[in-house]
């Protein structure tokens, strides 16, 4: 049941990372037609082609976006290989630097909301939404998914240690057959029997 879920969960990233790589491309175009249109607030228009307050801020979404449909995509196939065995190293970096750069694309999105024109305001806020969206679903795929052998390591572990036990406990019991003394063991008839009679040659004669 819980593989079942983590999968489902990736899936969702996938499906939320390309819808956010989309509304990014969809906005662009919207904001280019109406820079052409209207030349006269080219510095305000910039603003709204790129829905960010810098280039570079631009850049690091679509990086963040993009890069992100592959690495979930990869994520995805590597559980089905892994199955039930706990996240790597490798998964619980990438998962934690999905949080923290969607995070950050989402506070640079929501900071120039209130600088953008209405024709475009939808887009931010639905570009917005997605990507804390995306967030949240790395953080729970962090937080609740990584240990995912758990239950079945506990069940080992209590096997392991009735299999320590049961010999412990034989011993205990071959340990605890009571002592027969020296002089019954001698003279009680069982014993006589098993009494070599010896046959010694005298040299004194």
């Amino acid at each position: 049941m819980k593989f079942a879920a983590c999968i489902f969960l990736k899936v969702l990233q996938i499906v939320f990372t390309v819808s956010a790589t989309i509304l990014k491309k969809l906005s662009d175009r919207y904001s280019e037609r109406l820079v052409t249109s209207n030349k006269k607030n080219l510095r305000e228009w910039m603003l709204l082609n790129t829905i960010s307050l810098t280039k570079e801020a631009d850049d690091f979404g679509d990086l963040a976006y993009i890069g992100y449909i592959f690495i979930s995509s990869i994520l995805l196939l590597s559980r089905f290989k892994e199955q039930t065995r706990n996240y790597h190293i490798t998964e619980i970096i990438l998962l934690s630097f999905g949080v923290l750069f969607f995070i950050i694309q989402g506070l640079l999105i929501f900071g120039i909301i209130e600088e953008l024109q209405d024709n475009i305001l939808d887009y931010g806020y639905s570009l917005g939404a997605v990507t804390f969206l995306c967030a949240i679903l790395f953080a729970i795929d962090l937080f609740f998914f990584k240990q995912m052998a758990d239950p079945k390591n506990a069940i080992s572990q209590t096997d392991l240690e009735n299999a320590i036990e049961a010999p412990i406990k034989e011993v205990y019991q071959v340990t605890n057959i009571p002592k027969v003394n020296s002089l019954e063991q001698c003279c009680h008839p069982s014993a006589a029997k098993n009494v070599r009679k010896l046959k010694y040659l005298r040299t004194d004669l």
